[in-house]
């Protein structure tokens, strides 16, 4: 692993480089920036620096036993390159794209970093197919502005790994939010994620669902508003969950037009041992390379006591079909699978091998893991074995009010069951799936195959919490 690092936050990053080093036993190396141009660029800011180094490692480390895996970015960037912005935060640089005065065309990305083959690199300007070269390696950034938030986001990195403080049953849900825009095309888009990716891959997982065309919609002097959409987020990033998605608008300052998430929402949270991972495919939810404002989606991954642990998140603005298709192949792409040793596998990895895996010509630069890539996702190491059920000492199956239902099972690694095993279950009975509407499904004309009301028939196995 190698860890690019502003001066000011090297102490930071020396410490979390032994964190790596003793949690995962991996190499790590430190550097800033300057040195890097020292080396690569002949003493200038230059990217194309940052990218040789990385190349020389790709390169040469095999024969040292150093093949490098992750590339972490301690600070912000900056669109601004000339320094003409008043308090510039061009810390840690990025790839700027050329074509900077339309949000459709411009973008920003750390991906040029990975760009490590022969025949890789040269990234033109008017080319946005991120498919015909291959990220060699896991990039992330730590967005953080000082020493003291480097250092909070080097604890938040310790907490989410802290045994048994971390031990609990949020370990088992996910959280899955749907914007009520596009006719239905996000609630469609989040239960054939639902459906088809998370509920085959981790059947164990409780999925909580908040769409907004399934909620009630309140009148306000600040306009159309969700309340038990930002309550249900506040109370699924408060009990904690592995993974919450969100599919739909957003922008710098809030998800949905109705500001189901906002800067106040993401500061208030207290999380500290129970932290998602957060998605969301909307637009320019996380602009690390912004000096003139921190977006929401920095904010909260810098709250020092709550929120994500790690984002998958957006610096520009994206297109919708595209979206979808990127978060279904990060969800895809072993986020929710075990390595050979039993070990959830490395975000970043994930993170990169759906990036690769995609068809997107263009969304892909535009979305980019803030946090640190060399973290595991925190899935539960060990399953539960029901193997009987008594109602009142008696063999069934069937539950009923007041009766009295004796589960007797085993906690198991696969196939071998773990006798000498303690700790402490927490155990949740659900009712039969149950088919839900929302408003607009509600509407809509049952024998008409285009209404948004045969949308329900997509909601397959799964228990609905709205």
């Amino acid at each position: 692993m190698v860890i690019v690092a502003y001066p000011d936050f090297i102490p930071a990053a020396d410490s979390l480089a032994d964190f790596h080093r003793t949690h995962d036993t991996m190499v790590v190396d430190v550097v800033t920036p300057q040195q890097i141009y020292n080396e690569f660029s002949s003493g200038t800011q230059d990217i194309s620096g940052i990218r040789d180094m990385m190349k020389m490692f790709y390169d040469n480390g095999p024969a040292a036993g150093k093949t490098p895996r992750f590339l972490l970015l301690f600070g912000p960037a900056s669109f601004d390159y000339k320094n003409r912005i008043k308090g510039n935060t061009d810390y840690v640089p990025t790839y700027e794209g050329y074509y900077s005065l339309f949000s459709e065309s411009s973008f920003c990305s750390d991906d040029y970093y990975a760009l490590l083959a022969n025949d890789e690199g040269n990234w033109p300007d008017d080319d946005f197919d991120i498919n015909s070269q291959i990220l060699q390696l896991s990039i992330g950034r730590l967005p953080v502005y000082s020493a003291q938030q480097a250092m909070d986001m080097v604890h938040k990195v310790e907490r989410y790994n802290n045994k048994p403080k971390s031990m609990n049953d949020w370990r088992n849900k996910a959280c899955f939010i749907a914007d009520d825009r596009q006719e239905d095309t996000f609630e469609d888009q989040t239960e054939s994620i639902c459906a088809n990716v998370v509920a085959p891959q981790q059947p164990g997982l409780n999925l909580t669902k908040l769409y907004l065309d399934a909620t009630p919609e309140s009148n306000t002097a600040a306009g159309q508003l969700f309340p038990q959409i930002n309550t249900g987020i506040d109370n699924s990033m408060t009990n904690g969950c592995l993974v919450m998605d969100y599919i739909g608008h957003g922008g710098p300052q809030y998800l949905a037009v109705e500001k189901v998430l906002t800067v106040n929402d993401v500061n208030s949270w207290v999380n500290p041992f129970n932290m998602p991972l957060l998605i969301t495919a909307t637009c320019q939810f996380a602009t690390y390379d912004d000096p003139t404002g921190i977006s929401v989606g920095d904010l909260a991954l810098l709250n020092p006591v709550g929120g994500p642990f790690a984002l998958f998140s957006t610096t520009r603005a994206v297109e919708i079909t595209e979206n979808y298709y990127l978060n279904l192949d990060i969800l895809s792409h072993d986020l929710f699978q075990k390595d050979a040793n039993g070990l959830a596998q490395y975000i970043g990895q994930a993170f990169t091998r759906g990036k690769n895996g995609s068809n997107d010509e263009s969304n892909g630069k535009n979305f980019a893991l803030i946090g640190d890539p060399a973290i595991r996702l925190a899935l539960p190491q060990y399953n539960i074995k029901i193997t009987n059920i008594k109602k009142d000492s008696l063999a069934s199956d069937t539950f009923k009010a007041l009766s009295l239902m004796t589960i007797s099972g085993e906690v198991v690694n696969g196939s071998q069951v773990l006798t000498t095993f303690d700790g402490d279950i927490y155990p949740t009975i659900f009712d039969k799936p149950q088919k839900q509407y929302t408003l607009g499904q509600a509407q809509g004309d049952p024998n008409d195959p285009d209404s948004p009301y045969q949308f329900a028939s997509h909601i397959k196995n799964g228990y609905i919490n709205f």
